[in-house]
């Protein structure tokens, strides 16, 4: 069998089998090599999956707001999978921008508003990494800040999904209610409360349950809308270019595209490569690298109707800890994507029109208390002071004014403090 340093350097299944023949020539090593290449297959294939929960919420609920297509989002996370898988031969899944994609959720952004943050940070990360300046930009934002932010958007998300299912409004100070779900039915909060239970049991976080989860939603919406199939055709969705106009660019990037800047460049370009060396240590991935690839790819996709798309390194953990040791698992869920996108095309909009709220409601809260829960780290002293400043304006006007009021206060904190406490 390969050693545990063999593992480590993120052999491709093939790899792993040819290492394992290597190491015995035996007639029993060869009649295992099938065994092994099946076993190395299998598990690339179930990480593949392990992070549809960051994914799934996000896009399809972003989908049903109407700013993007579902088709469009599905296609072009698809092909950012292959790439990656491809290039850096490593399970790094491409995930939506999480902080842009919650506050095109939560503020209703138009298609143009989320094309014109996603660009502003496709530029920038391209120009830090021709300049060599990655890592000096990311440090300009005081992580506090950050994990206000985090914190923010994600209980926002939170809030959204309270309202789909209990009614409750909430808008600054402001709160109303409306109907909720009902108690009993398919689509009803004794639904929510099962799949609630299934995702956060702990006993099964190993075992991928959101795909037959959202499957299961599938079913219902099927059996809830049968005409929601009278869409379905097997085309290429419609990817027309769309620029964004000179309004929405302003909100656009006030709004999403500069909180979402700090995050890009901690989590999905210098967090994802530090984690990228630790698991494998012979082919660790350079931040300029990645940066430059984020950039690349969305500067290309975002005006042809792309989701805004970012590496994260939850992402390369929830893949690794499911099995994936090769860019295997990257390249199956591309593939799987692409296959779904032209399979169903502009029919998946009547799907998602009868989804169970029950269901994505739930799938919101858990993406928002997964965004938020990192903030644990700036819960004292100075850091845990610019963290609410950061997050209560978040909560109660917009993101932009949030970032901007952390921003001030920390360097406004950050002057006052002698040098050598601020080292």
């Amino acid at each position: 069998m390969p050693t545990p340093a063999t593992n480590r350097l993120g052999l491709s299944p093939i790899a792993r089998v040819r290492a394992f023949r290597a190491t015995d020539i035996s007639p029993a090593s060869e009649a295992t090599e099938t065994p092994a290449l099946q076993h190395a297959l299998l598990t690339e294939w179930s990480a593949s999956v392990s992070d549809l929960g960051t994914f799934l919420p996000l896009a399809t609920a972003i989908a049903m707001t109407g700013s993007l297509d579902f088709g469009a989002i599905l296609l072009f996370a698809g092909l950012m999978n292959l790439l990656s898988g491809w290039r850096f031969r490593q399970p790094i899944p491409a995930q939506p921008m999480k902080a842009l994609a919650a506050v095109a959720i939560t503020e209703q952004l138009t298609r143009g508003e989320i094309a014109a943050a996603g660009l502003m940070v496709a530029v920038c990360l391209i120009l830090l990494a021709a300049t060599g300046a990655t890592e000096w930009a990311a440090r300009l934002v005081p992580r506090p800040v950050v994990r206000g932010i985090q914190l923010g958007i994600g209980l926002r998300l939170v809030a959204k999904g309270g309202e789909w299912l209990f009614g409750l409004q909430w808008s600054g100070l402001q709160f109303g209610w409306t109907s909720g779900l009902p108690f009993m039915g398919m689509d009803s909060l004794l639904v929510a409360a099962l799949v609630g239970t299934l995702l956060c049991a702990p006993r099964l976080r190993r075992i991928p349950l959101l795909l037959p989860v959202f499957a299961a939603g599938s079913v219902i919406a099927i059996i809830s809308n049968p005409g929601g199939w009278t869409g379905f055709a097997a085309t290429v969705p419609d990817l027309a270019p769309q620029w964004p106009a000179a309004l929405e660019w302003t909100r656009g990037v006030l709004h999403a595209g500069l909180p979402q800047l700090p995050l890009t460049l901690l989590n999905s370009v210098l967090a994802v490569c530090a984690l990228s060396s630790d698991f494998f240590p012979r082919g660790g991935i350079s931040p300029r690298k990645m940066a430059l690839q984020l950039g690349v790819i969305n500067l290309l996709a975002i005006p042809f109707g792309a989701l805004p798309m970012c590496h994260g390194a939850g992402g390369l953990a929830a893949h690794y800890r499911f099995g994936g040791r090769s860019g295997l698992s990257a390249i199956l869920l591309g593939a799987m994507m692409i296959g779904a996108a032209i399979l169903f095309g502009p029919g998946m909009v009547q799907l998602l029109a009868g989804y169970p709220v029950s269901i994505m409601a739930v799938l919101l809260i858990l993406a928002g208390w997964t965004l938020g829960r990192v903030a644990r780290d700036a819960m004292a002293g100075t850091d845990l002071i610019i963290l609410l400043a950061t997050l209560l304006p978040i909560l109660l006007i917009n993101t932009a004014i949030g970032f901007v009021a952390g921003l001030t206060l920390a360097m406004v904190i950050g002057r006052r403090q002698p040098t050598t406490e601020r080292e």
